[in-house]
């Protein structure tokens, strides 16, 4: 599963007050992502542009509360699935902040993106 992180076939792409959506090429984490109330959604055609075939990517926990959302982001980052950075309350961002609330503690691991595709994975 490590290498499948490596690789980037999974990681947290957005999380936000409504649902965390997670980008999954990895069977066993697709396993995981579904015993954790994620559902599957296909992604939008854009992302095919950059990823070629994205059928079976998109992963999404839906309408949950910022306690239910505080636990969801616990176990994913002990899964060892990293969060992305970006823009405006990138997932990064989000953990961040509820670090810094004490509502999460502990390092996880970020994926940054460097562009055309290329990323680095960097614990903070």
């Amino acid at each position: 599963m490590k290498d499948d992180v490596r690789r980037g076939l999974v990681y947290v792409a957005m999380c936000s007050d409504e649902s965390i959506k997670v980008v999954c090429k990895s069977e066993p984490f697709k396993d995981f992502l579904l015993a954790n109330e994620f559902t599957f959604e296909p992604l939008p055609q854009f992302y095919e542009e950059v990823f070629g075939d994205v059928k079976g990517m998109y992963f999404v926990r839906r309408a949950i509360n910022e306690d239910e959302r505080v636990a969801v982001l616990d176990r994913l980052r002990n899964a060892g699935i990293p969060f992305s950075g970006g823009k405006a309350w990138s997932p990064q961002d989000v953990f961040e902040a509820l670090r810094d609330s004490g509502k999460l503690n502990g390092t996880y691991l970020a994926l940054d993106w460097m562009g055309d595709g290329a990323f680095e994975l960097v614990v903070k």
